[in-house]
């Protein structure tokens, strides 16, 4: 009696394997567009807390001088981003990473390669006055490879 042995041939596991390896290859380019896309709108969303931050501080700051309170990128030499909102002007020495000025802050880019900029400028600023209107323009755009979003943070 002839024991026959059940399983696959070689040839059907290489044919499972290249079609395995064709579908990674057309999936890859969707997954990374997909995390791009989120990376962006994760920044958005952190820019917009930040300037909801900047706001209440402006508010809360019994300075009447302008600015009352700033939101502010800081760029690092690793190319991170970091967001401040401090009591003050944004220019202030006190206005920077670790300054006893800032309220609050968020690493934007979170080591994710995103690029932030606010009124054109990627070390951008925006200042407000004490009753929380911002003092200069408040455009913002977030990139990450062809992943884009711009607008501006009053409307947002």
């Amino acid at each position: 009696m002839v024991r026959q042995h059940r399983g696959f041939t070689l040839i059907e596991l290489m044919i499972t394997v290249m079609i395995l390896g064709l579908l990674m290859l057309v999936g890859v380019p969707f997954t990374a567009g997909w995390i791009h896309s989120a990376q962006v709108q994760e920044g958005r969303a952190l820019l917009v807390q930040g300037y909801g931050q900047a706001k209440a501080a402006a508010v809360r700051n019994p300075l009447v001088t302008s600015p009352s309170a700033s939101l502010k990128l800081v760029t690092d030499e690793e190319g991170n981003v970091t967001l401040l909102v401090c009591v003050g002007d944004p220019e202030d020495d006190e206005c920077d990473i670790g300054g006893g000025r800032v309220t609050w802050q968020t690493d934007l880019s979170r080591g994710t390669g995103i690029s932030v900029t606010l009124n054109d400028s990627a070390d951008g600023s925006i200042s407000f006055d004490n009753v929380g209107l911002p003092n200069n323009g408040t455009d913002y755009s977030v990139t990450k490879g062809d992943e884009s979003v711009d607008g501006d943070l009053r409307s947002d």
